[in-house]
């Protein structure tokens, strides 16, 4: 186990504990912030975006999602825990949407192309049809602390 610091909002969520982390006392100096103990091997991670951090955990996948932002005037700090599974777009060069797709941490393991990118109703239906596949397949999925035990899933991009 590692010591560390982590967002006083979100921690909260049961799903920490199940993942064996432990928020301890909110620092009296800066209660934005609570002392935590990570489960070995987890570590923070820096984004391309200065207010945002990753959590992960001994294999590199990202179990949580820290916003800090840093401006005196309008300081801020959070952390939510993330599930295994979702629900995803995927978008070319020029930010068109290509498809939806379920991914398994950053993998993509289910995809239906999109025909129109300007169609949002498409667009609804086919993340619809995504959601229906991921509740069919992994029923917990919208617990963050579900799945992370067991091996890769099925095939990739089915």
């Amino acid at each position: 186990m590692n010591s560390d610091q982590l967002p006083t909002e979100g921690s909260s969520h049961q799903a920490w504990e199940k993942m064996g982390v432990v928020f301890r006392e909110v620092l009296q100096d800066d209660p934005l912030f609570r002392n935590v103990t990570l489960p070995e091997g987890w570590t923070k991670k820096a984004t391309e975006h200065d207010m945002h951090s990753d959590l992960l955990d001994e294999k590199g996948r990202k179990r949580g999602a820290i916003f800090y932002k840093a401006a005196f005037y309008d300081r801020k700090a959070s952390i939510r825990p993330l599930c295994r599974y979702r629900v995803d777009s995927l978008w070319d060069e020029n930010y068109n949407e290509t498809a939806e797709v379920v991914k398994d941490c950053e993998t993509v393991i289910f995809i239906i192309p999109r025909k129109d990118p300007e169609d949002w109703e498409e667009h609804r239906e086919l993340a619809q049809k995504c959601r229906d596949w991921l509740n069919e397949k992994f029923s917990n999925h919208e617990d963050p602390a579900a799945y992370w035990e067991t091996e890769q899933p099925l095939t990739s991009a089915s």
